[in-house]
């Protein structure tokens, strides 16, 4: 077991194990005692690779070295997506995906380096400059894997576990592509190991040789490269699926709203016609009476000031919606909207989103047992060219945040929860993002904007 063989499994074991994490990181909640398993899994995995290489040792003296180093790589290549269910509250399906993205990212760097800058171009280079070996690795590795985290990893930043509506046939999908993805590989590999580099001491094999390893090269990086693609794609449409079945649960739900709020919206009329005869008829009540019909009165003053006017059609609709219906569930809504940028988000967007995060605040307040806590407080005001949107109201019990989205309460987890993610789906797509925290028992849902101009508005509208 010498030097160079060690080093070279650490290279692999390393640059696996970093690839997949890439992918991982931001696509699922950490399990507990995360560095823990991380570092167990390492030690685990070099550990595994290093016991190997007295075995291939021994196997190469008999002449069955790639009986055992192919079915060694098929392994070793499905071991980084266990890892990844190891260390995240990942899913197979979701492992397999993010392993498989892991895996032909480091395939494609392994390719350029061993078989390519080792193999083709420079074949001393490991035993007579080490060093330099060392440098050139790092200085492929460290590039490539940035690009593949910028072009890849960083549009995949989401918990994709609830994606998938078939998961048992999606992960068998997943797992043949994975297997077919590690064959075609490692057989390439061992063209170029046992067949391709014993053919370099031949000089009459000479161009069949040069033909043999750059195709098998090729064959590599095509095969990884595409692996890519195709995964982000694949990935691409199921995102695509599932905010489709969002946006058509949404639209049911906004049809059922609106017989809601077009049923408040008459009784607010009502209210209002039935005040002036209130007012006549307290000039004669008795005082029980007169008492009564005051308090009465007062619910339809406050019923009438639950119309909001903000300048924007869209805004002044929800406001009202929300306002009539919280006042009906003791609710204090507060809002102040301090901006003229409004106008320049489409109305079904700007309606979903602020629709979407009242309602959670709505349903949060309304198990509160503490009346003074009833409380949902809505800012929406320009800062610079950005337009920042915050909703604040205070829940008890615990809220539990997973891959940045709070999990529903609500038994059916497959057609709920998607309330927050919606938002985040629309912020984006303006070039925005959200931010949840839940500090001190307050829930705070920040939405930021880009807006058309930086321009200070002054339209402001207070509601308690």
């Amino acid at each position: 077991m010498d030097f160079l063989s060690v080093l070279d499994q650490f290279r692999y074991i390393t640059g696996a194990l970093v690839s997949v994490f890439l992918f991982g990181i931001h696509a699922a909640p950490k399990r507990s005692h995360f560095a823990l398993r991380v570092a167990g899994s390492y030690v685990v995995c070099l550990g595994a690779a290093l016991l190997f290489l007295p075995i291939q040792t021994y196997l190469a003296e008999h002449g069955m070295t790639w009986y055992t180093t192919a079915p060694y790589w098929g392994i070793m290549s499905f071991v980084p997506a266990l890892v990844l269910m190891f260390c995240f509250e990942m899913n197979l399906c979701s492992a397999l995906f993010h392993g498989l993205l892991g895996a032909a990212l480091e395939s494609v760097v392994t390719t350029i380096l061993r078989y390519h800058v080792v193999m083709n171009l420079y074949p001393d280079l490991p035993e007579r400059h080490t060093a330099l070996y060392i440098l050139i690795a790092l200085a492929i590795y460290v590039p490539l894997y940035f690009i593949g985290y910028r072009l890849a990893a960083v549009r995949m930043q989401r918990d994709d576990s609830g994606l998938y509506q078939k998961k048992g046939r999606t992960t068998l999908i997943f797992f043949l592509i994975y297997l077919f993805h590690t064959v075609i590989t490692s057989a390439a590999k061992v063209v170029c190991e046992f067949i391709v580099l014993p053919l370099q001491t031949e000089d009459i094999y000479a161009n069949i040789f040069f033909i043999v390893r750059h195709f098998c090269v090729l064959v590599m990086l095509l095969i990884s490269l595409s692996m890519m693609i195709i995964l982000y794609y694949v990935y691409e449409a199921v995102v695509l699926q599932n905010e489709r079945k969002m946006f058509n649960q949404l639209l049911q739900e906004k049809e059922a709203q609106y017989e809601f709020s077009r049923e408040n919206i008459e009784m607010i009329n009502r209210k209002c016609h039935d005040l002036k005869h209130q007012l006549r008829a307290l000039e004669f009540a008795g005082e029980d009476e007169r008492s009564q019909m005051l308090k009465e009165t007062k619910k339809a003053v406050d019923f009438y000031d639950a119309v909001v006017k903000t300048g924007n059609e869209a805004l002044d609709t929800l406001l009202t919606e929300k306002s009539v219906y919280c006042v009906n569930r003791n609710i204090r809504l507060s809002c102040m909207v301090n901006t003229n940028q409004l106008d320049s988000f489409r109305v079904v967007d700007l309606y979903t989103m602020l629709g979407n995060a009242i309602d959670n605040a709505i349903e949060s307040v309304d198990r509160i047992s503490d009346a003074e806590k009833k409380t949902i407080s809505l800012s929406i005001k320009d800062q610079g060219k950005m337009l920042y949107v915050s909703v604040e109201n205070y829940y008890e019990g615990e809220i539990v945040i997973r891959g940045g989205y709070p999990v529903t309460h609500k038994k059916d987890k497959e057609n709920h929860g998607f309330g927050v993610k919606s938002i985040q789906l629309i912020a984006r797509r303006y070039g925005g993002d959200i931010r949840v925290s839940t500090a001190h028992h307050i829930f705070l849902l920040q939405i930021i904007l880009p807006t058309a101009s930086g321009n200070q508005a002054s339209r402001i509208r207070r509601i308690s």
